[in-house]
């Protein structure tokens, strides 16, 4: 490994990258006066900070701006400029590994943004911040006018200040034995080439991939705390990639063809002809309820709820007595998935006593109050018209303090898949409740990202430079919904002072779906000179702000950016998200290369992400050839999100041949995102058949599950959007082994 170049000297490239501007070196605190390396360390972060911040604002168009606000501004940044070199930053330890904002500190030393207020004549606004809140964000002050007048006068926006601020220096954000400090990860990653394969095992290829999968392909080997995967190893972002693609992979509704009769509407005959449609899906899948084997029983419970409505409640009712939990707490999420009064009735129950009447010591499964709540939540989303939010947050009040993280973990998750303004404040306290576990706290503050209050947001800004590492990744992922134009500036700083590695991964990603204006140059400038070890990540992150915005200039760094081999998947899926075109030939050579199956099988996916006529040729091709299962699976995959007809027999052949139940279920997902009906037709004669395995029968009814569906949204990608999965409770990941 190449020796690294020492701090002194990556600290004189930051200060000589300020384009256009003749900066001094900072006058630094002599090491011998600074024995402690981690505020030393500290300090050296915020002035990195400050002169990125500076840079930036320099390089900002300002041509709208009068000539004198111009000037002013210049004057402004000049003073800013001179503030961080001199690195007189406030310090505290009332807040030992936190990084909270004081206006000014106990010693008098000013903040960045309370430093310009008072040189350029508002010292009495500045005295008013201290007295009234000290640890203001700025976020917390735009509401104040005169907040706003003075920085206009100096030519600086109210968003631009939020960029501009900086925590006082302490110790670092303290890592639990999930975290894991970025210079020992790059040190780790110099010279890594193959990918180390956390819950992953090698092929016949010689390849990795998981050792289950679920519908969609996802890694069922367990993410919770302590495990390794979520320490920042270098394999983390295909987990997140795994866990999420489902909210990425195209998904087309079925779209059925009906003769019109007797002066009936096209759209009447539609909809008659789709209801034929569940009729005998409906009919199928009571008849396989029966079934010998548990994983055809829940897949049909499954969507039997997602197509039968309230005519599937009666049977869905007695599989709660199924002699597998599995299939119990399957029939209780289709249960939900109807989005029958009947059904929302037994549900409150199992809410409330764990079983569907009355009450009872054992409930239908371990967890069936928890699963309930989730599956009310689904109820909504499939039209169940009532808030349900009062009830569940009455039964979160009454819980004993051994149900209380499950059932405030499934508060959350209800929430976010039916927003209720009774569980706001029971979900904002288990949030701030130093004595929740982590996996509870982290569900309730990512049910906190689609507010858009002041005091959610500075109660997620407060967590994500918390001393806990799990909140902080929590926190993250929260802000990257959140509805303000404050959020990204506060990401990016987060970022640039963060150190443990998944969080800011999950930073780079946040700030790519809030977007903005300056997030694009961010990006870029981490795709070039960001960490190498963090460069998946920023890939990925520039393919999802591409994929909204069109970037053309990012578009172009996501092929440029230098990756280690076992992270070119990462290109792949980027190219995928960014849909680019002119991708598709290099994707074609990568999908036929010697690259590892996941990358490989990447390279499908992302074909398919693309899409059009050369895309779907070249998955043909290699489809025809192709010896790997697990790539193959990927390609058939990709030829059914295409949703081309006449790729119906070629698609359901492979579901039925693969040989692994996971790569069949995979399988199923494309065919159920494509809404063929041909397909559905293909898959309705698979159902039938005598000698279809069990596996692929499952996976078959799963498919004609999600091509029926009712909803227009799924629910388990919309719980995985905004999650910190590396602190899943094990029944929590069980939910997310389900399409539903």
């Amino acid at each position: 490994m190449g020796r690294k170049p020492s701090r002194a000297i990556v600290w004189s490239l930051v200060v000589a990258s300020l384009a256009g501007v003749a900066v001094a070196a900072p006058d630094r605190v002599d090491a011998t006066a600074q024995p402690d390396p981690g505020r030393a360390r500290a300090v050296e972060s915020l002035q990195t900070h400050y002169a990125q911040v500076e840079r930036e604002l320099r390089a900002a168009d300002v041509e709208h701006l009068s000539v004198e606000t111009r000037a002013a501004r210049a004057r402004a940044l000049d003073r800013f400029h001179s503030y961080w070199t001199g690195a007189d930053f406030g310090a505290s330890d009332a807040f030992p590994g936190a990084r909270v904002p004081f206006f000014v500190d106990d010693a008098g030393r000013h903040c960045a943004v309370a430093d310009l207020l008072r040189h350029f004549g508002k010292p009495g606004l500045v005295d008013e911040v201290v007295q009234g809140d000290n640890h203001a964000f700025v976020s917390d002050l735009a509401g104040d006018a005169r907040v706003g007048d003075a920085l206009a006068l100096m030519g600086l926006t109210v968003a631009e200040a939020a960029r501009i601020q900086g925590p006082v220096f302490t110790d670092p954000p303290a890592s639990d034995e999930n975290g894991m400090d970025l210079d020992d990860f790059v040190e780790e990653r110099d010279d890594v080439e193959e990918p180390t394969r956390p819950g992953g095992t090698a092929n016949e290829d010689g390849g990795d991939i998981p050792t289950a999968d679920t519908g969609t392909g996802r890694p069922t080997g367990r993410t919770g705390r302590g495990d390794g995967l979520a320490a920042g190893g270098p394999q983390t972002w295909w987990v997140w990639w795994e866990l999420n693609k489902l909210d990425h992979l195209p998904r087309r509704r079925l779209d059925v063809v009906a003769a019109t009769t007797g002066g009936q509407s096209p759209t009447k005959a539609k909809a008659g002809q789709l209801q034929a449609f569940r009729d005998l899906a409906t009919s199928q899948m009571i008849a396989h309820l029966d079934h010998a084997d548990a994983r055809v029983r829940a897949a049909a419970a499954t969507s039997l709820g997602r197509v039968g409505g309230d005519q599937a409640v009666a049977r869905l009712m007695t599989l709660l007595e199924d002699p597998q939990v599995r299939v119990r707490d399957r029939a209780l999420l289709a249960l939900g998935a109807t989005g029958s009064a009947d059904a929302v009735s037994s549900l409150l129950n199992v809410a409330q006593h764990g079983v569907p009447k009355g009450k009872s010591k054992r409930p239908v499964t371990p967890n069936a109050r928890p699963v309930a709540i989730v599956a009310l939540g689904i109820a909504r989303q499939a039209g169940h018209a009532a808030d349900l939010g009062p009830q569940i947050a009455s039964i979160l009040g009454d819980a004993k303090r051994a149900d209380r993280e499950a059932l405030g973990t499934s508060a959350a998750l209800h929430h976010l898949l039916a927003p209720s303004v009774a569980l706001d404040a029971a979900l904002t306290k288990a949030a701030k409740d130093r004595k929740a576990g982590p996996a509870l706290r982290s569900r309730a503050i990512e049910s906190l990202g689609d507010a858009d209050d002041t005091e959610t947001l500075r109660l997620l800004q407060e967590t994500l430079g918390g001393r806990d590492v799990e909140l902080r990744r929590a926190a993250a992922v929260s802000l990257g919904a959140f509805g303000s134009d404050l959020v990204a500036p506060r990401l990016m700083t987060a970022y640039e002072l963060e150190r443990e590695p998944l969080t800011r991964g999950l930073l780079l990603l946040s700030l790519a779906e809030q977007g903005g204006a300056t997030v694009p140059a961010f990006l870029d400038k981490q795709l070039t000179d960001g960490a190498r070890a963090l460069r998946p990540w920023s890939t990925i992150a520039a393919g999802l702000l591409v994929r909204d915005s069109a970037d053309a200039t990012l578009r172009a760094r996501i092929g440029d950016a230098e990756l280690a081999a076992s992270d070119t998947g990462a290109r792949w899926i980027a190219m995928g998200l960014a849909r680019d075109t002119d991708a598709v030939v290099t994707l074609a050579k990568a999908l036929g290369a010697k690259g590892t199956p996941r990358q490989r099988a990447y390279a499908a996916t992302s074909l398919a992400l693309i899409g059009g006529d050369r895309a779907r040729f070249e998955l043909l091709q290699r489809h025809a050839t192709e010896k790997s299962s697990f790539v193959k699976a990927h390609v058939a995959q990709s030829l059914a999100l295409l949703g081309d007809d006449d790729d119906t027999a070629t698609v359901l052949e492979t579901l039925a041949a693969i040989d692994d139940p996971g790569l069949q279920a995979m399988t199923a997902v494309g065919i159920g995102f494509g809404g063929s009906e041909s397909a559905l037709r293909g898959l309705l004669d698979l159902a039938r058949a005598k000698d279809t395995s069990p596996a692929a029968r499952a996976a078959t009814l799963d498919a004609i599950g999600i091509l029926l569906d009712r909803r227009e949204e799924l629910a388990m990608p919309r719980l995985l959007r905004h999650t910190n999965f590396s602190v899943l409770p094990n029944w929590v990941q069980t939910l997310f082994d389900v399409t539903l």
